[in-house]
Parts: structure tokens; C-alpha cells; sequence
């Protein structure tokens, strides 16, 4: 996880990089889309710097240029596109600072519905449905460009893998199940041949991990797959921009070169991967966390996340030592549910759990249990402190071995003493 963590901090460093230099720039800027699409991940993953705030603006301004006058360049399609992304992106945070006319809107895409797709193109169709889909019973041409979309799932069209992401994006959030089962199982089929370009990996990574329930019995594989694939990514981070074609949408990535799409993709597969992660590999969480929020014991739940936080960056010692005060400050609760009062405190002196290890004795806790409650404390004690281990941080499988006994103890004291 640590890997991933410098990961994400060179990702947001070039995207921020990006476009911060396009805003000094006089030019007009060429890839209004790769900008739409950087502004929808970032603010999906609640990404915030001066530079997004800037790009909400910019953003802002183009919509109304766009949408309300119909001021296009030469290259309708993909200003129109992107417009429609930046104004859902906006709409969905309440940062839209300009008013739309949706007749206006459906007045314009009318205009451009070519072979029942807008612009004749599957993945512009996508994002422009994508970005209405809230208004969908306010624009006529909604369902036939749909209807045409799922006609499309099989087609040589989705040879681009762009539409992975986009077209599962979209029928997610219709709810139409059945055809999102095919497209999932479809992209499975191509990675599982290993037919996946290189530099097409990350919209495949993309959709098997967000959509990873429909191949259930697979999620491992796919798991390897997505951390294989994020590694990778620092082949192209670092690499110069490229501007996307303009005659047709994007046309291939060059490999080894990335653009604005694949950047933030890559973004968000890595921020998503990182935050499922957890919930995979330490299945009691699901339990834990809104039970201890349901509670109010906050204060628990504060240094769990902070553990795992820790323990992303590859700070063991100190997510050992997180780990170990979450579990005395659950001890800490059980000892006031059982005597209405905390653990005594003892003055310049390190926390003890014996007072509540006397009282689950009292009330007939079991002497194993007991015992193996005592251990995961002394371990994870022990371990927090690494001038103990000559200054050495515990290892990664030996920190992750402790993260699961105390949550596994948290859960059962969590469970006792609820019910």
C-alpha cells in the first residue's frame, strides 16, 4: 500500500501540474474534454487544491459559452460533450453558477443525433447520457440513444476500452442490471485471454474493480490484477501530456504517453482501490464502523482510520501504536458500560488494561479469551514501539497480522457488549 500511496501523490502532482499550467497559458485550451473529465474525478473523490477551485471557474465559463450561447469551435462534438460532463459535475456539488435551459440543450442535441447516437459516436452518447441521466424524463432523445447503446455492447466499438468505463458508468446508475452484467463479463472474458493492451489496462482494471460483485468468484484475481496494473502506471505518469486527437474522440493512447482521460482514470481506479481495499481483506470492518458510529465511540473509530491511514503510508510503527490505543480505548468503553466509570488513569505512566481484564474475569469471560485479548495488547504494544525492535519498523505482513486481531478483537467486545 505504501507503493500506491506515492502513486496517488505523483497522479494529483502531474494532474495538478496540468492544469495549473494550462490556466497560465494565453492559448486556448485544446482538450476541453480531458478537463471535463479530470474536474468529474477529482471532484468524485473529493480532491481539493487551488487548482480544482480554478477549473470549477474555467468550468463555469465554458458551460455558459457552450450550453447557453452555442458558442462551439470547429470541433462540436467534443465541446459539446465535454460541456454537458462539466455541467453534471458542477450540478452534482452545487457549484453550477450559471442557469441551463434543458429545452435549449435537448434543441442541440437534436441537432447532432446521427444513427440514433449523438454524433453517430458510442462514447460521446455515453457521457452526454451519463451527465442527463437525472433529467432523463426531460430529454425526449434519451431513451433511443439508450436503447441503441445497449445494441452496441457486443459491437466492435467497444474495442475502445474508454467504453468500459463510461457506457458501465452510465447503466450503474440507470440500474439496468442485466446489461451491465454483460458488459462486466464481456471485459472479463478479454482479460482473462489476456487481451488487454497495455496501455488499455487501466479501463479494464477500471471496470472489474467497481463492478468486481458481478465476478464474485473472481475477485482476487481481479484484485492482483488492478494492483498490477496501478504499479505499472508509473511507467507513463511521469511522461509528457499528449493533446488527443480532435477528429474522432480520442482515438488510441499512445503508449507510454499519457492523456487527461487515462491520467484521471488512473486516478480514481487507485483512490477507489485503496478505500475498497481495506473492506475486502478485513471483512469485519463492514461490521465495526457503523456500529461504532451508531454508538457515538467515536473516539475508537478515530484511531482505526487513522491506523489504516498509517499503515498505507507504510508507517508500521506508528500504525501499531494507533492500533493499540483503539483497542484500549474500546477496553476503556466496555470498562464504563460494566462500572459506568473509564479505566483508571495512572500518571506518567503508560495505559493499563488490567482493571477491565479483572472485570471480564468477574463476569465469567472465558480464561482463553481472556488470555488472547491480553496478547494482541502486548503485541501490539510491543510492536509500536520500535526502539524495543532496535529501531526497526515491523514488517508489512507482520503489522497487516496485527491489524486483523485487533480489529477481530474489537469486533467480538463490540458484539458482547452491544448486545
Amino acid at each position: 500500500m505504501e507503493d500506491l500511496t506515492k502513486i496517488e501523490k505523483e497522479l494529483k502532482r502531474v494532474i495538478n501540474k496540468d492544469i495549473e499550467a494550462s490556466l497560465e497559458s494565453k492559448k486556448q485550451r485544446k482538450d476541453p474534454l480531458g478537463d471535463s473529465i479530470y474536474l468529474f474525478f477529482l471532484l468524485k473523490n473529493n480532491i481539493e487544491s487551488s487548482a480544482v477551485d480554478d477549473l470549477i471557474d474555467r468550468m463555469n465559463l465554458w458551460v455558459e459559452s457552450v450550453l447557453s450561447r452555442e458558442q462551439y469551435t470547429r470541433f462540436v462534438d467534443r465541446d459539446l460533450t465535454s460541456a454537458l460532463l462539466g455541467y453534471h459535475s458542477l450540478r452534482s456539488v452545487n457549484r453550477l453558477a450559471i442557469k441551463i435551459d434543458i429545452e435549449k440543450v435537448n434543441e442541440i442535441l437534436s441537432k447532432f443525433l446521427v444513427n440514433d447516437l449523438v454524433f453517430g459516436d458510442i462514447t460521446y452518447s455515453a457521457i452526454i447520457l451519463y451527465s442527463l441521466a437525472n433529467q432523463k424524463d426531460e430529454v425526449p432523445i434519451f431513451s433511443q440513444v439508450l436503447n441503441r447503446i445497449k445494441k452496441e455492447i457486443d459491437a466492435p466499438l467497444f474495442n475502445d476500452a474508454k467504453n468500459f468505463v463510461f457506457v458501465s458508468m452510465l447503466l450503474d446508475k440507470l440500474g439496468i442490471r442485466d446489461h451491465l452484467k454483460k458488459l462486466v463479463n464481456l471485459c472479463f472474458e478479454r482479460f482473462q485471454k489476456n487481451d488487454v493492451p497495455f496501455d488499455d489496462r487501466v479501463y479494464y482494471a477500471w471496470t472489474l474493480w467497481n463492478y468486481r460483485k458481478i465476478r464474485e468468484k473472481n475477485i482476487a484475481r481481479i484484485a492482483d490484477f488492478v494492483q498490477e496494473t496501478l504499479k505499472n502506471a508509473t511507467q507513463i505518469i511521469s511522461k509528457e501530456i499528449i493533446e488527443e486527437p480532435v477528429t474522432e474522440l480520442y482515438g488510441q493512447d499512445i503508449i507510454l504517453s499519457p492523456s487527461r482521460i487515462l491520467l484521471a482514470t488512473t486516478l480514481d481506479l487507485l483512490m477507489t482501490f485503496k478505500h475498497d481495499y481495506f473492506a475486502l481483506i478485513l471483512p469485519n470492518l463492514q461490521y465495526i464502523e457503523p456500529e461504532l458510529r451508531k454508538l457515538g465511540w467515536n473516539e475508537v473509530l478515530e484511531q482505526i482510520d487513522k491506523a489504516l491511514t498509517e499503515f498505507e503510508n507504510g508507517q508500521t510503527s506508528t500504525c501499531c501504536y494507533s492500533l493499540r490505543m483503539g483497542l484500549f480505548m474500546m477496553l476503556d468503553r466496555v470498562h464504563k458500560t460494566l462500572t459506568g466509570e473509564s479505566i483508571p488513569s495512572r500518571p506518567g505512566k503508560s495505559p493499563s488494561i488490567e482493571p477491565v481484564i479483572k472485570l471480564l474475569k468477574q463476569h465469567g469471560f472465558d480464561e482463553q479469551m481472556i488470555g488472547l485479548i491480553k496478547s494482541v495488547w502486548a503485541y501490539a504494544t510491543e510492536r509500536g514501539h520500535i526502539e524495543k525492535k532496535g529501531g526497526q519498523k515491523p514488517p508489512e505482513d507482520e503489522t497487516m497480522w496485527i491489524l486483523r486481531m485487533v480489529l477481530a478483537t474489537i469486533e467480538f467486545l463490540l458484539r458482547r457488549f452491544t448486545n
